[in-house]
């Protein structure tokens, strides 16, 4: 009989997690199907190490400028103080394992799908600008901060003036997760503790009010739900709607999407 690694390996992604998520805490058991979950997740991260380092390495050939080069001195220094962005990826500290089963002694376990990302790949931030032809188009691959720069007269207020000309209210929504060692300080002290993702759309982009995507502790399962986040899944299916858009999963709301952009950027990625 396969096992789910043998099934996820021969191109059953979607249907393996599916299933895995409703096993329920049968994952954590400790039996031979909590040592194929485990395999599953562990293979499905490797994929997205994969695919985040090749994405990477394509929007740095395009020009993409990563971090807030679109503010003012003040502005970055106050977003770096506000967000601490992590780097485009940061690896996951030597002693990651050791962290993360203290973490689980002390809240409860982690989701098999969140443990596997620490540590397989650590941290990784998407935000940047996009080398874009007219930069006060809210449409192509320009986020609200970069239209707004450019076009300061037409979008004199916030982020709810570009809203108004899109046919879902959603911008680019770079793909962010935090360190382990920046969410872990980040637990509150309730039994029942919210692990913090990374920024919402907004926050990520300096718009005031902002909150977090996140994930409840503890949580015996292979997956869990993200919480505040616009697509209301879980943390896999949500790094897969990443790579289908090419790390900025916001592009799906555009009315005019940058089709050909969108094919190199997403070309040969590994599914999971």
């Amino acid at each position: 009989m396969a096992t789910y690694l043998d099934r996820y390996l021969q191109g059953e992604c979607i249907e393996v997690w599916e299933e895995l998520v409703a096993l329920g805490f049968a994952v954590y058991d400790g039996g031979l199907v909590a040592m194929d979950a485990l395999a599953v997740a562990r293979e499905t991260m490797r994929r997205a190490r994969y695919n985040i380092v090749l994405l990477l390495r394509r929007l740095y050939e395009v020009g993409y400028r990563f971090g807030y080069s679109w503010c003012s001195a003040d502005e970055q220094a106050f977003m770096e103080r506000e967000l601490t962005p992590p780097p485009p990826i940061d690896e996951p500290d030597p002693d990651i394992a050791v962290q993360l089963d203290t973490l689980e002694a002390t809240v409860g376990p982690l989701p098999l799908s969140l443990r596997a990302w620490y540590e397989q790949i650590g941290a990784v931030n998407f935000v940047g600008a996009y080398p874009v032809g007219e930069p006060n188009d809210p449409e192509d691959f320009a986020h609200w901060q970069q239209v707004k720069a450019a076009d300061k007269q037409r979008f004199t207020h916030n982020y709810s003036d570009i809203q108004a000309e899109r046919p879902c209210h959603h911008d680019l929504d770079p793909l962010w997760v935090y360190p382990f060692a920046y969410s872990r300080d980040l637990l509150g002290e309730s039994i029942r503790a919210e692990w913090m993702i990374a920024p919402d759309e907004y926050f990520k982009l300096g718009e005031p009010g902002g909150g977090y995507y996140s994930i409840l502790l503890p949580n015996e399962g292979a997956d869990a739900h993200v919480d505040y986040e616009w697509h209301e899944t879980t943390f896999v299916a949500y790094l897969r709607t990443c790579f289908r858009w090419g790390g900025f999963p916001g592009l799906e709301c555009k009315r005019r999407r940058p089709e050909r952009e969108l094919a190199f950027l997403t070309h040969d990625l590994l599914p999971i």
